[in-house]
């Protein structure tokens, strides 16, 4: 398979899943999924230049450092669709379904990505999945944070 067609596709199927989330719901965890598309971009530029990642084919040319369709396409939505699946149902659902996911990430979509052509990743599968549960827990804080009752906006009545 093409590495430009698979992160084309990823990117495209993602963002046509994400018309099966109520409007509301894509509102309300946007935030926390810019909050992770941000993490995810940093993790890129520093794995990048401490030599641990290397994205072969980038489809915008010169951006050799992020990936920004996987950032801002299923990173982004899937971000969006863990919250909106299990973050309601407590704290263990949503790490027991961020492990699941970041390691089919990690032993199946990055061995085929660097199969394809897509990069190379020089880091342990371990680490790889260590960052990725890492990054499930700050956002995690983030959104308790975000709909804690001191930051809810309130209208005062004259």
């Amino acid at each position: 398979m093409n590495p430009k067609l698979f992160v084309s596709l990823t990117f495209i199927i993602s963002w046509i899943s994400i018309k099966f989330i109520p409007k509301e719901q894509v509102k309300k965890y946007t935030p926390v999924s810019i909050l992770a598309s941000l993490i995810a971009s940093l993790v890129f530029v520093i794995v990048t230049d401490f030599g641990w990642w290397k994205l072969k084919k980038p489809v915008i040319p010169g951006l050799k450092s992020i990936n920004v369709f996987y950032v801002f396409g299923p990173f982004f939505v899937g971000t969006i669709w863990i919250f909106k699946l299990v973050y309601k149902i407590g704290f263990v659902p949503y790490l027991i379904m961020n492990a699941l996911i970041d390691s089919f990430f990690t032993y199946i979509i990055v061995p085929f990505a660097e199969k394809i052509g897509v990069g190379k990743s020089y880091m342990s599968k371990t680490s790889i999945l260590s960052l990725m549960l890492s990054a499930s827990l700050i956002i995690y804080g983030f959104q308790k944070w975000y709909e804690s009752p001191s930051n809810v906006k309130t209208s005062i009545t004259k």
